[in-house]
Formats: structure tokens, C-alpha cells, sequence
């Protein structure tokens, strides 16, 4: 048998596995029947827009032929469109990108022999008499009917205070041929500015990113990255860049002095944001949301030739909710779209001047690994990199340069961690110094120890934990890796070792099994589970990123509940409510070229509300820049340590810290500290307001205490009449914000 014809039959059992052959739809009735269109409230088919809801902010219109509509704010008499208008009468648009321009709904969906196709509402429904707009309490509802693939999406659109919500519930969707949607873009104009206005679209990047309307980047994709970040059970063969996550579910557009918060209240964790300048979308600047319905898959067969796989079963993404919320026009920006936000946030639990601040946070290195060879046998062992003891004296030094208040995020500190298992315990280990020495060094004043335990990532079984049955699989029903990417090269390094994740539908359990056995009072490091969401399709039983979500919330609910100092390196706007502090908060962006400058929305979000610090600064290519940006962004200083001297930890599983031994980083933390103490001291609060661009390379930041402090990123002096900052340098400034 040939190569060709082995790839073939492989390719043809594949697609049956994967949802080739039709498969029966029992998710709602067919799409003859409409749901909740009471006959009586359908709106005679017209395009003349008609109130449909009114309140003492907004007042809400829509065109029953389309299900467009338009938001008019009676504080300002600002109006905002869910379609540019214009549009139709504009000749200098044509084809696709017209009819997009003119619809309400996009969408991709497979049919049964395979092949992704993708539509829109005004070319597959409307044109097609497939519309119908009924008018509900506080809104409407329309009904978007695609005759030719038997598919219908209604949509709800209702005002509520200050915001427009669109929702899609999950029985809202409905699929009655053979066709399977794979993506759902609802109302992707709204709010859009054009090439006469002035303003920007606020993308949640990393710390956070404007897009500038209309700022000659047409020949760049647009902006496009996945709400709280990759699914990690899908792997992939090569990272194509380094990137900042997308840890807040939200966009803003500010156009000329008016402007939205879009927050997604339901479906996030299926969500994209996206968003697109003059020139991509036509004459067009905005963002939007699309929410992944199913999943696809690139698999290789030969290593060479990629098949793309599509599940279609079940729809993975369930109900889906946008909120946009009308700010008004003095609180337009983004600092005013951080306050919303902020606000939102306390609305639905969040603690005020909740969290756990500190002078320092340390993230302490335990241990690491290092390959051996052992009568020409690959092993692994284990290398402790600070006991114990070495972790306390570490701390009696920063407490003699004035250090006060101290949190240690201690990696491999409790045995299971140690061992690479699920964490079961805080049980000490006698490696590391045994009982005597943990006790010593939790008992310290002033420093609040959080072990780093892990219910999602493991790299040996046990603590009830089995690879074969426990594990999460992707669609190809392969065991879903953990590997470390080279940073050289971005691909996989085979010489690194390999992790697994707990399938979503047992962590629960193993976390409730572990609080059972907490003190009152402890203090624990979660890791990343706070800011990853992944899916598990195991043929003997599937979770979604849905079903994670549930569940990573559910324990951290637990863990609150029970008194424990919860500590996550870096957060999803879901665990906010339930951490004490955030660890390695990023002070940027993914720094894309369709990105123009970089703003601190998470930390104006955040301050004040929880806890957080820096990415490590001995970790990063310019302690310089990393100083003005605890400075910029509020930010608590960290650093990554160990303490063992001996080691020659580039021939270890972790040479990127090659840099981090105590004794060579010591002077270095000894001088950010002095200087960082003297500044917030100066600033009289850790909490910031507000921030600003003065020029390019210079920016002010607001604090709570009414001063400021004037950042210079440039290389040229700054001068004005409330400073003159050197480059690379800064200087403290009172006054009213």
C-alpha cells in the first residue's frame, strides 16, 4: 500500500469519527416555529426605525426589516447605530464587505460534506424575507431565519439603565438541517466611528492597547485575540509569538466625545475580541465580539500536510450576553471605561479596598529539574534550588533593607508540588528542611507564605489521579501536553519535561478534598489557575471551557470561604473577587503593529479592589523601564529568586533563571527599593485614578492622595509648567487630577 492511500484511509475513518456523517439534531424545533414571536407584538415589516423602549438615559429604535437599531443617550444626544448608515446609498462599497456593513448577525457554519461556508444576516436572511422583529418589555426581539441552511439565531436586544444588552441564549440557536454553525458575530458595527471622526477602540491586551480611528494601518489583519486566552488542550506545533493574555472580556470605543464600555456577561469564555481601523471594514473604525460555537481542529498526518477536523456535536458555547454601557461624555475614556467597569465589578461582588497589599512580592524557586543519564538511560532528578531556611534568611535581609510586609510565592515548597503531583497537602518536605524549618519560616512577622499548589497541572500521577483516565484529551482524542516552547525558536522543547491537565470534571472534587485539610488562615498560591480555562473531549465523558469555569470559580469560592489568602498569578475578570493578591499583572501589551499605545486598564480597574505586582523585574530585557512602570501602573515590585549559590542552573530544566540567585540579585532589589519606597512615600497612596499621555513617550498617573507622578519614556528632555523630567526618569507633581 502506498503512502497516499494509507493517508487517505486514515483521513476517511477520521472524518467519520468527527462528525462527516449527518447527525441527529435534538437541541430546539424546527425553524418553522418561532420562539417567543407572539404574533400580535410582530412589527409590520418597514424601514422606517420606530421606538421600541425608552428610560430616563436611552431611548431605543429599531428597523423591523433588519432588527438594526439605534441607541439615542438623552444626557448628550449622542446616537449610537448598530449599522453605519449610509451604507446602502454608498457606491464606493461593494459586494461582501457591503452586505456585512448592512447586517446584524455574521456567521460560519460546515455542511455536511465538510466544507466551511460563512454568511450574514442581511445576504442569507433578510433578503430572503428571513426577518422578523417583535417588540418586547424594555426592547425587542428578532428572529433571523437563513432558509437556505436552516438555521435561525434570535436575538433580544433590551435597554436596562445606562446599557443596551443583546443576548443569544443557547436554545435561541437552532439548527434544523444539516448544517452546523462554528461562529456567531453579533451586531459587529455598533458604535463604529468613520473616517471623519476622531477617537480609538480599547482592546484588553495584557494591561491593556488603543487602536487610533483611522490610523493607515489598513494593510494589517486586524486586531484579533481570544478572551481569556488559548485553550491548552489544543496545542500547537509552533508558537507563532509570544502574547499577552486577554484577562478582562471587554472593548470600549471612545469617538470624539462620546463613548461605550462592551462588557461579555455571558459566553467569554468562548469569545474573541476583535477589532478593525478605516480601510479593513471599509471606511470603518470599531470592535466586537465573535463567540466560537463548536471547535475545529489542524491535525497532521504525515507532518507535512494539515487536515482541518470539525466536531460537530454538540455546540460547546451556551448562552451569550453583550453589555454595552453608555458612559457619559466626561467619563468617555478609558479612564471613565475603567471606572464603569470597576463599578460593574463591585455590582456583582467584588470587595472594595478588598485584596492583600505588600512593600515586595518574591517568587521563591524551590526546585527544578535536571536530565540525567544513568547506564545510557534518560532519568530525571530533582535539584532543590532554596530550602527552606535559605527562603527565611532571604527574608531577614529584605526586612533589613526595610521591607515590611513581604509575600513569598514559594514554587515546589509542599511535597506534592515537589513531586509534580496534584496537591493533596501543605505537607512539608524534608529536602527542603523538613517541618521545623516550614514552621520557622511561616511563623515569621510580617511575610505571608503562599505555596504554590496546582489542582489542574501535574507532570506524575497519584493523589488520585490517573494519566490514562484523568487526563484531558483534545479532539483527536490525544493525551493534551503541557510542553515549554523554546524561546529561540518557538517550538516545542522535546528535552523539557512534559505536563498533563486534570479533565475540568474532577477538580472540584480533589480541591475539595485539599480544603478539607486546610488551616484556618493559610496561605496558598493557586498559580495560573485563576487566568486558564480548557475543555476536555474525552470520549467517556466531554467538558467544556464552560464546565472549567464552573469549576475553577466553584473553588475559589471555597477556598474564600474558608479564610485562606488566596494568591494567582495573573487573573481572569471571573476570579477577581475571590484573590487576595495577582502576581506578575502585566504592565503592557502583546505590542502588535496594529496597536498604538499602551494604557494601564487592568491596574485602574483593579486598584484598590485587590492586591497586585509586576512581572518580575530581574526577569525582564530593562530593570530601567520595569522601575517607571510600578511607577506608571501602581504596581507592587517582584522578584524571582533562590537560594542556593551552587548551582549551575544553566544545565538545569530552567536556565531562563540564570540571573535570579539571591546573592546575584540582592543589590540590585536593595536599589529599586530604596528608590520605589522614597516615591510611593512621596505619592501618599498605592491606589492610582487616573492616567494620561502628555506627549508620545510621556504619560501621568493619578493617585488617590491627589498627586501624580510625570513618567518620560523618551530620549529627550520633557518640559512644562508642572515639571521638567529628564529621559528615562520621572518626577512627582501635587495637584488635582
Amino acid at each position: 500500500m502506498t503512502k497516499r492511500k494509507l493517508i487517505y484511509i486514515i483521513l476517511i475513518a477520521l472524518m467519520l469519527i468527527y462528525g462527516c456523517a449527518p447527525a441527529a439534531d435534538t437541541q430546539g424545533p424546527d425553524t418553522n416555529t418561532e420562539i417567543g414571536l407572539d404574533p400580535v407584538d410582530v412589527l409590520p415589516r418597514s424601514d422606517e426605525f420606530r421606538l421600541c423602549a425608552d428610560n430616563e438615559y436611552l431611548s431605543l429604535y429599531v428597523q423591523p426589516s433588519s432588527g438594526a437599531f439605534y441607541v439615542l443617550d438623552k444626557r448628550s444626544q449622542t446616537v449610537w447605530h448598530s449599522n453605519p448608515p449610509g451604507v446602502e446609498e454608498d457606491e464606493t462599497i461593494k459586494g461582501a464587505r457591503k452586505t456585512n456593513l448592512q447586517s446584524q448577525l455574521l456567521l460560519s457554519y460546515v455542511s455536511k460534506e465538510n466544507n466551511e461556508e460563512i454568511s450574514n444576516s442581511h445576504a442569507g436572511s433578510r433578503i430572503k424575507y428571513g426577518i422578523k422583529v417583535a417588540k418586547r418589555e424594555k426592547g425587542f426581539r428578532a428572529s433571523y431565519e437563513f432558509p437556505d441552511v436552516k438555521i435561525t439565531v434570535i436575538v433580544d436586544v433590551v435597554l436596562d439603565g445606562d446599557k443596551v444588552t443583546v443576548s443569544i441564549p443557547r436554545d435561541q440557536v437552532i439548527e434544523a438541517g444539516d448544517y452546523k454553525l462554528f461562529s456567531l458575530t453579533p451586531y459587529p458595527f455598533f458604535g463604529a466611528g468613520g473616517a471623519e471622526d476622531e477617537g480609538y477602540v480599547l482592546v484588553p491586551d495584557g494591561s491593556g492597547a488603543l487602536i487610533y480611528f483611522n490610523n493607515n494601518k489598513q494593510s494589517l489583519p486586524e486586531y484579533k485575540q481570544r478572551l481569556y486566552g488559548a485553550d491548552p488542550s489544543f496545542s500547537v506545533v509552533r508558537q507563532s509569538a509570544v502574547t499577552e493574555q486577554a484577562f478582562l472580556p471587554v472593548f470600549g470605543i471612545k469617538r470624539n466625545d462620546a463613548g461605550f464600555l462592551a462588557v461579555v456577561e455571558k459566553g467569554a469564555e468562548y469569545a474573541t475580541c476583535r477589532a478593525y481601523v478605516s480601510g479593513q471594514n471599509g471606511p470603518y473604525n470599531g470592535g466586537y465580539f465573535d463567540f466560537q460555537l463548536r471547535y475545529s481542529y489542524q491535525y497532521s498526518l504525515d507532518g507535512i500536510n494539515d487536515i482541518k477536523l470539525y466536531d460537530k456535536k454538540e455546540r460547546v458555547c451556551g448562552d451569550i450576553s453583550i453589555s454595552y454601557h453608555i458612559l457619559e461624555n466626561d467619563r468617555s475614556d478609558y479612564n471613565g471605561m475603567a471606572q464603569r467597569l470597576r463599578q460593574y465589578l463591585v455590582e456583582n461582588g467584588a470587595r472594595e479596598k478588598g485584596g492583600a497589599n505588600a512593600d515586595v512580592v518574591l517568587n521563591v524557586e524551590g526546585i527544578t529539574t535536571q536530565r540525567k543519564y544513568l547506564l545510557g538511560f534518560e532519568t530525571r532528578e530533582t535539584v532543590v534550588l532554596t530550602q527552606y531556611r535559605q527562603a527565611a534568611a532571604i527574608v531577614e535581609e529584605l526586612k533589613a533593607m526595610g521591607m515590611e510586609d513581604i509575600i513569598i510565592q514559594y514554587s515546589g515548597a509542599v511535597l506534592d508540588s515537589y513531586k509534580g503531583r496534584v496537591t493533596g497537602s501543605l505537607t512539608p518536605v524534608s529536602a527542603l528542611g523538613g517541618a521545623k524549618d516550614w514552621a520557622a519560616l511561616t511563623g515569621m512577622d510580617g511575610i505571608v507564605v503562599a505555596p504554590e499548589i496546582s489542582f489542574m497541572k501535574y507532570y506524575r500521577s497519584g493523589n488520585g489521579v490517573s494519566t490514562f483516565f484523568d487526563a484531558a484529551r483534545n479532539l483527536s482524542n490525544a493525551l493534551a501536553k503541557q510542553q515549554r516552547y523554546k524561546p529561540s525558536t518557538y517550538y516545542p522543547d522535546k528535552e523539557a519535561q512534559v505536563g498533563y491537565l486534570v479533565s475540568p470534571g474532577k477538580l472540584t472534587s480533589l480541591a475539595r478534598r485539599f480544603a478539607d485539610k486546610l488551616n484556618d488562615n493559610a496561605a496558598i498560591s493557586l498559580g495560573d489557575m485563576g487566568a486558564v480555562l480548557y475543555s476536555d473531549y474525552n470520549k467517556s465523558g466531554r467538558y467544556s471551557r464552560t464546565d472549567a469555569l464552573g469549576s475553577v470559580t466553584e473553588i475559589l469560592e471555597m477556598l474564600q470561604r474558608g479564610g485562606a489568602a488566596v494568591i494567582a498569578e495573573k487573573a481572569n475578570m471571573y476570579a477577581l473577587k475571590y484573590v487576595d493578591h495577582i502576581t506578575s499583572v502585566p504592565v503592557g501589551s502583546s505590542r502588535f503593529s496594529i496597536l498604538d499605545r499602551d494604557v494601564p486598564f487592568y491596574q485602574l480597574v483593579v486598584s484598590g479592589l485587590v492586591g497586585y505586582s509586576s512581572p518580575s523585574i530581574n526577569l525582564e530585557s530593562s530593570p530601567e523601564i520595569s522601575f517607571l512602570k510600578l511607577l506608571e501602573t501602581g504596581s507592587v515590585p517582584q522578584f524571582t529568586v533562590y537560594g542556593n549559590e551552587d548551582i549551575d542552573i544553566i544545565f538545569t530544566d530552567t536556565p531562563e533563571y540564570f540571573s535570579c540567585s539571591f546573592g546575584t540579585t540582592r543589590e540590585r532589589i536593595k536599589d529599586i527599593w530604596s528608590e520605589y519606597s522614597q516615591a510611593i512615600g512621596e505619592l501618599g497612596s498605592s491606589t492610582i485614578v487616573s492616567h494620561r499621555y502628555l506627549d508620545d513617550k510621556v504619560v501621568q498617573t493619578f493617585y488617590s492622595s491627589g498627586k501624580s507622578v510625570i513618567i518620560n519614556y523618551g530620549s529627550e528632555d520633557y518640559s512644562s509648567p508642572e515639571a521638567n523630567v529628564p529621559p528615562m526618569s520621572y518626577c512627582i507633581v501635587g495637584g488635582e487630577k
